[in-house]
């Protein structure tokens, strides 16, 4: 996997600053740009409780990778990088009592990888992002499903916490090599991870409510499984005969032959 490298920039900035920092990332061949409120320990920091609206975005001409860890008042302002941007992370909640439109995200042609923890999100923009690979989306309720089944060019699907009860519809993405689950407390069936013949790699963790493995006997593509904390889990049956080669059973009451 390709490390990426991100400048991580302060509040504050003059327009000056700013240009000069467009020009590190093009001079030092970084992949895009980080603005955070959390992680000291890897950079300058904003504060948490102050909302920005990201116009220092014009003076940036080559970012690809863009990391958003702030409260925000709108997105609008991506549109001077949307030429460039490949991948796009929104972390933190987005601000109290605030709807942020994701359309400038999908007016983002070239986007191929993105996620978001930020809650209340209306997700429909981004279905017209067929150019999408990899989208991880944490929290919500089950139309997060209804987002990642319209889009048939996904590699990696990622979702967690949040209500969703069944994956029906994932059936459909017959390019997904990653699948990742994370706190689905109502989550009970795995099936749909059957019909997923790319499928590569499977991470589990606390789906309380899953018993039993999908057969995974014809995921002939299929090298590593995870599982953490899967607490209702009874057995490992579903991989008999599975072309796994690397297996991980953490904090389980699967007995251990």
């Amino acid at each position: 996997m390709k490390t990426v490298t991100l400048l991580k920039i302060p509040a504050g900035l003059s327009d000056d600053e700013h240009r000069r920092a467009s020009d590190r990332i093009v001079d030092e061949r970084l992949d895009g740009l980080e603005v955070a409120c959390r992680g000291s320990a890897y950079g300058p920091v904003w504060d948490p409780e102050i909302e920005c609206d990201l116009e220092f975005l014009r003076h940036y001409r080559c970012v690809s990778i863009l990391r958003l860890d702030v409260k925000l008042r709108s997105l609008e302002a991506l549109s001077a990088i949307a030429g460039t941007l490949t991948s796009l992370s929104l972390s933190n909640p987005p601000g109290k009592n605030r709807a942020i439109s994701l359309e400038p995200v999908a007016n983002c042609p070239h986007l191929t990888s993105f996620s978001s923890a930020w809650p209340g999100l209306d997700l429909a923009p981004l279905t017209r992002l067929h150019g999408l690979e990899e989208l991880s989306l944490t929290g919500g309720t089950q139309d997060r499903v209804a987002i990642f089944s319209a889009l048939p060019n996904l590699r990696s699907v990622g979702l967690g916490f949040g209500t969703v009860e069944s994956l029906v519809g994932l059936e459909k993405l017959a390019r997904v090599e990653s699948f990742t689950a994370l706190r689905l407390r109502r989550l009970r069936d795995l099936r749909p991870l059957t019909n997923l013949r790319a499928l590569r790699v499977v991470e589990l963790d606390g789906l309380a409510n899953v018993s039993s493995l999908p057969n995974l006997h014809d995921n002939e593509r299929l090298h590593t499984a995870l599982s953490v904390t899967m607490n209702g889990l009874k057995d490992l049956d579903g991989l008999k005969g599975s072309a796994v080669r690397e297996l991980a059973v953490i904090n389980s009451r699967v007995p251990p032959e």
